[in-house]
């Protein structure tokens, strides 16, 4: 059975004699100042996603890194993760991938892995994505993230029905994208992909309003597929979930996402008649 753990927290080891930390998101931040403070008087190295976004908040504590020289390999989060692009060639104004990974690039080489991080996979060339294809083969339960609707076509389409994909991750971040998101679906229904293998990531919170995001989520789950609400963060948050936009409030933001986040348990009850949530957990570390 294919393993389904991903690591959400900070990474900690020893590279060279010296303490490194890998922190994934800007919230985890004040956390890893406080325990790399309690770890000693060491200057520890630090890198990951949430460094290249706020390298000037662990200045004081730590010394950064490029991301292509420090970052936990991608294992270290997932033992079957891998990459085959870095970067996206848009420029969501939600979004810090652009700022993190720098231009797109198709890598040359990448380890062998059956999930695919890539940012957006859709963008790279035929050539390179060949190479991808060929580079799964034999690969049990692919999952394949960085789908974008607007770029996905019928001929690659086809030749990912050579392998054994499990699941197909694309997003739809506002209402314009309709047409385009429902286009990807019927393409990826008609190549003969189940429902189960497709899901959908909405963004929530950023520049819509309750009313927007129920119709996106709600039209996900009407036609049979999987939603999966996002609820937007700001590149330089602190605390998660602590942005709340003017359109919001909290109480919704965090109803709205308990609902579609647990279809198997709330789908019973209707939307408009759910008030139970459940309450975000913070994890426990240690550094290694």
């Amino acid at each position: 059975m294919a393993d389904t753990t991903w690591h959400k927290d900070i990474i900690s080891w020893r590279e060279q004699g010296r303490l490194c930390i890998s922190v994934p998101f800007t919230w985890l931040l004040p956390k890893a100042r406080a325990l790399v403070l309690a770890h000693g008087a060491e200057r520890a190295v630090a890198g990951g996603p949430a460094v290249q976004l706020m390298p000037e908040y662990v200045a004081e504590w730590a010394d950064t890194a490029p991301m292509t020289l420090l970052q936990a390999p991608l294992t270290k989060y997932h033992r079957d993760a891998t990459r085959t692009t870095r970067g996206c060639p848009m420029s969501c104004a939600f979004c810090g991938v652009r700022r993190i990974e720098g231009e797109y690039q198709e890598l040359a080489d990448w380890p062998a892995g059956r999930i695919l991080c890539d940012s957006n996979l859709m963008a790279c060339s035929d050539k390179h994505f060949a190479r991808v294809v060929e580079s799964l083969r034999g690969q049990e339960a692919v999952d394949l993230q960085g789908i974008e609707p607007r770029f996905l076509t019928p001929e690659r389409l086809e030749m990912l029905k050579s392998l054994d994909v499990k699941h197909l991750r694309m997003g739809w971040d506002a209402l314009g994208e309709e047409a385009a998101v429902w286009s990807a679906v019927e393409q990826i229904a008609a190549a003969g992909f189940p429902k189960t293998a497709v899901y959908i990531y909405c963004l929530i919170g950023f520049d819509d309003t309750p009313e927007d995001a129920q119709y996106r989520l709600g039209a996900v789950v009407e036609r049979g597929y999987r939603p999966f609400p996002m609820r937007y963060q700001p590149l330089d948050a602190l605390e998660k979930n602590s942005y709340v936009h003017p359109a919001w409030t909290h109480k919704e933001l965090d109803r709205t996402c308990s609902y579609y986040a647990n279809l198997r348990y709330t789908q019973a009850v209707p939307f408009a008649e759910y008030q139970h949530h459940r309450p975000y957990r913070k994890g426990q570390l240690t550094l290694a």
